[in-house]
C-alpha cells in the first residue's frame, strides 16, 4: 500500500480535509510546529496541518534555500535556538534518524523533555489507514494484515489461555513464548549487541542500525513532562530490555529507572547478566521494591 499516493488523491475530497484536520489536532500536542526537512514529504505535511488548527511555524533544513519565497519560512538549524521548539515533525522517512540524531545532538537533557518529536511517515500512514477503515474501504481483517506477509492466523472460542495455549501448540510444532529455543535466540542476539557488535535486539533479532521509535520517545517525554521527576518504567513482556536497549542513549539520559516482568529464565539471566535493567516475575515483588 503506497501511502503517499493515496493520500495525494485523499487530499481533494473535503471530507477527509475536514476529518484529516480533526485526526491532527488529537494526536499532535504542540499548537506550533516546526517540520524538519523541506522536501516534497514536508511540504505535504505542512499542507495537511494547516488546514488545521496547528500552527506550522517553520520548515528547519540544512539548505534553507529551498522555501525562498514561499508563504512558510525555511530556517537552518545552526541559525536558530532549538530550545525554543515545543514541537518538531519529521518529514523524511529516509532521513529521519539523522534528523533525529543532529536534533537531539543539539539540545541539552531539560529541553528535551519539553518536546514533542513525531514522524510524518508514522502519522501519515496511520491517518489513511484511520480514514479507510473508518469509512468502509478495508476490513479490520486487512487492516491487521497491511505491511504483513505472514499466513498465521489467530481464532476460536476458549474457555481459558491454557485450553488456547495447547490448541496452538497442536497446529504449529512449537510452544509459546516459554519454548527454549526462542530463550536461546534472545540470548544470543543480546550477548552481540553487549559485545558491541550489534545497537539491540528486538524478538531475537539483531539489528546493527540504531533507530527510535518516535511514538514510545513522545509518551516518554510527555509523560517526564508531567510528572516532573525520574520516570520508573514497568516493561511487561520486556525480554531481556529490547525497549531500553533500542532507547538507551536517550533513557540513560533522562536518568530513566526500567525495570522488566518477564518469565523465570528471562529473570535469572538478566540479574545476573545485566545491570542496568531490574528483573522481576511479578508485579507485587516489583512494586514492593520500588517502594
Amino acid at each position: 500500500m503506497d501511502y503517499r499516493i493515496i493520500l495525494k488523491e485523499l487530499e481533494q475530497d473535503k471530507e477527509f480535509k475536514k476529518y484529516s484536520s480533526n485526526w491532527l489536532e488529537e494526536k499532535i500536542k504542540a499548537k506550533e510546529i516546526y517540520i524538519w526537512g523541506a522536501g516534497q514529504d514536508g511540504k505535504n505535511a505542512a499542507s495537511l496541518i494547516k488546514e488545521s488548527s496547528i500552527f506550522v511555524v517553520a520548515f528547519i533544513d540544512m539548505n534553507s534555500q529551498k522555501h525562498i519565497g514561499q508563504e512558510i519560512e525555511c530556517i537552518n538549524p545552526k541559525d536558530m535556538d532549538l530550545s525554543k521548539v515545543k514541537g518538531l515533525l519529521l518529514s523524511s522517512k529516509d532521513y529521519e534518524q539523522e534528523m533525529e540524531e543532529r536534533f537531539l545532538s543539539m539540545l541539552t537533557v531539560d529541553s528535551i523533555r519539553d518536546i514533542y518529536v513525531y514522524s510524518w511517515c508514522d502519522l501519515r500512514n496511520q491517518l489513511v489507514r484511520d480514514w479507510l477503515y473508518a469509512h468502509g474501504k478495508i476490513n479490520l481483517s486487512s487492516l491487521l494484515h497491511i505491511g504483513c506477509n505472514s499466513d498465521l492466523f489467530y481464532f476460536g472460542d476458549y474457555k481459558s489461555w491454557i485450553e488456547a495455549e495447547m490448541d496452538a501448540k497442536n497446529h504449529i510444532k512449537s510452544s509459546g513464548y516459554d519454548n527454549t529455543s526462542i530463550f536461546e535466540q534472545v540470548v544470543k542476539a543480546y550477548e552481540l549487541c553487549h559485545k558491541g557488535e550489534a545497537v539491540f535486539e528486538r524478538d531475537g533479532v539483531a539489528f546493527y542500525k540504531p533507530y527510535y521509535s518516535h511514538d514510545f520517545l513522545a509518551a516518554i517525554f510527555e509523560a517526564q513532562a508531567e510528572l516532573g521527576e525520574k520516570l520508573c518504567v514497568l516493561d511487561f513482556g520486556g525480554s531481556l530490555g529490547s525497549t531500553y536497549f533500542q532507547h538507551k542513549k536517550i533513557l540513560k539520559k533522562l536518568g530513566a529507572d526500567w525495570n522488566i516482568i518477564e518469565q523465570p529464565h528471562f529473570v535469572k539471566y538478566g540479574r545476573e547478566r545485566i545491570e542496568d535493567i531490574s528483573f522481576f516475575i511479578m508485579l507485587k515483588i516489583a512494586s514492593e521494591k520500588k517502594k
